[in-house]
């Protein structure tokens, strides 16, 4: 029984990330299709290149410094 908690947790936690991906994907690919072919007359993008934009700056930003206290 505990196992099953555990993997209906993991499952729970993997369908979770996956939609907060998914849905901020939407955001950027809504925010830059509203805004910056007005301003800076740029194209504008689908779903997965919004999707791949917010994966490659994550990267990009990520705070990778490591603090010892």
């Amino acid at each position: 029984m505990k196992r099953f908690i555990i993997l209906l947790a993991l499952i729970g936690g993997l369908a979770l990330s996956a939609v907060f991906s998914l849905l901020g994907g939407l955001f950027v690919m809504l925010l830059w299709n509203w805004l910056i072919p007005s301003i800076f007359g740029l194209g504008v993008i689908g779903f997965w290149q919004a999707w791949g934009l917010t994966w490659l700056c994550s990267i990009l930003f990520k705070n990778s410094s490591v603090s010892s206290s």
